[in-house]
């Protein structure tokens, strides 16, 4: 996936401030295919640039915000600190501070393997049945990583 502009322009800016250099689309979860914008896996520090925000963007729709708030609580319950940028933020320089400021506070740790994802079934858990054939469908992938 090709850098938004303001993507670029914190990429510059943590070069800049001589920060430790992110990974870029970062997926850190094993079952889901979310991605962290930036992330700086050792500190379990995350950056996502919150594009659109004034102009009616995917992030402010209803939708779009409720898949990001169900991306962002996996990440905190799986120990992530995630930042969260504005167009503004980035242009102000107000987003360089406060990575500056997460990454001064969180030393780098030994690299964390990801938690495993507990076994359910649909029989275990109720939900509407398209989303039981999403998890069974998911479940069945991760028992194959599993074994190779």
């Amino acid at each position: 996936m090709e850098p938004s502009v303001l993507e670029n322009q914190i990429a510059w800016h943590i070069k800049a401030y001589c920060l430790p250099p992110p990974e870029t689309e970062y997926r850190f979860h094993k079952v889901r295919l979310w991605r962290f914008d930036f992330a700086w896996p050792s500190r379990k520090i995350a950056l996502e640039i919150e594009g659109g925000t004034w102009n009616g963007g995917r992030h402010v729709t209803g939708a779009g915000y409720a898949k990001d708030c169900e991306k962002y609580n996996e990440a905190t319950i799986s120990g992530w600190k995630v930042i969260r940028a504005t167009a503004d933020m980035v242009s102000n320089g107000q987003a360089i501070q406060i990575i500056k400021r997460a990454i001064d506070t969180f030393p780098e740790t030994e690299k964390v393997e990801q938690r495993t994802v507990p076994i359910l079934t649909s029989a275990t858990i109720r939900m509407p049945s398209t989303k039981a054939k999403w998890l069974q469908k998911a479940l069945k992938k991760e028992k194959v990583r599993a074994n190779r």
